[in-house]
């Protein structure tokens, strides 16, 4: 071979130092070579270094496509393990909750049926009638006082009559008051007609009667001498909104 001045067969470099006998190392690359390398030599040991690293670029490459295939493989596996988690769950969830409708359903029917809700007046004890009439009477009174502002007055609501409501079909009931209201401002007066009611009377094993102490508000107001009043201006009219618009129960006045 021809002696030609010493280069780096990997980098082309002359930036060179001795490292061993017939061995030569490139300051630049650290690459060691021997030194009786020619051009031929060099040119066929940068090729075999160019396919070695053009052989480790594909190999890497290689690996990587393999790492992400086996990256989606693995996501696609945690989605599917996912999805069927939660559609395992969303069905134990829907029978679970249906079982509880069913046993809620079952329930009340067993409840709907222990209870027995009062149908007539005599059902009613005399002290618990008095009572609730209390209660409703109270509740008029209250709505005569709020309105009574601006020079408004009032007299004490009176007890026109006395309502039984039981449902037709099904259970529950309502027991209704009627009251006449006589509102007074200056030389003006005006007679108003409202209802109040108590709901749910339920007959016990004892006689006596089980109720819900609040009492139902289900007057219309209408502007008079400049003031809200609560009520129907006739008697007819509050008895279609307490009693006849109620068509799904049957009606006893006491």
């Amino acid at each position: 071979m021809k002696l030609n001045e010493i280069k780096c067969p990997n980098c082309m470099g002359s930036d060179v130092e001795a490292a061993g006998e017939g061995l030569m190392k490139c300051r630049y690359c650290q690459t060691t070579f021997a030194i009786d390398y020619d051009e031929e030599d060099a040119a066929m040991d940068k090729s075999r270094i160019e396919l070695q690293m053009q052989r480790e670029k594909f190999e890497h490459q290689d690996k990587i496509r393999k790492d992400a295939k086996k990256s989606r493989l693995i996501a696609c596996f945690t989605l599917l393990i996912v999805i069927f988690v939660i559609v395992a769950a969303y069905i134990i969830n829907s029978k679970e909750e249906q079982k509880n409708q069913e046993d809620s359903a079952s329930f009340e029917e067993s409840k709907a049926a222990s209870i027995t809700y009062v149908s007539d007046f005599s059902e009613i004890p005399d002290a618990q009638f008095d009572e609730m009439q209390n209660l409703a009477m109270d509740a008029a009174q209250k709505g005569i006082d709020i309105n009574t502002i601006s020079g408004l007055t009032a007299d004490t609501p009176e007890l026109c009559a006395s309502y039984l409501l039981t449902a037709k079909e099904g259970n529950g009931n309502r027991l209704v008051f009627v009251y006449k209201d006589t509102w007074h401002k200056n030389s003006d007066s005006i007679e108003t007609y409202v209802f109040y009611y108590i709901k749910n009377l339920q007959l016990l094993s004892d006689g006596t009667v089980k109720y819900n102490v609040y009492v139902q508000n289900e007057n219309s107001s209408f502007i008079w001498n400049n003031n809200f009043i609560d009520g129907e201006k006739s008697f007819d009219l509050c008895y279609t909104k307490a009693i006849s618009s109620n068509a799904d129960f049957n009606v006893k006045e006491k």
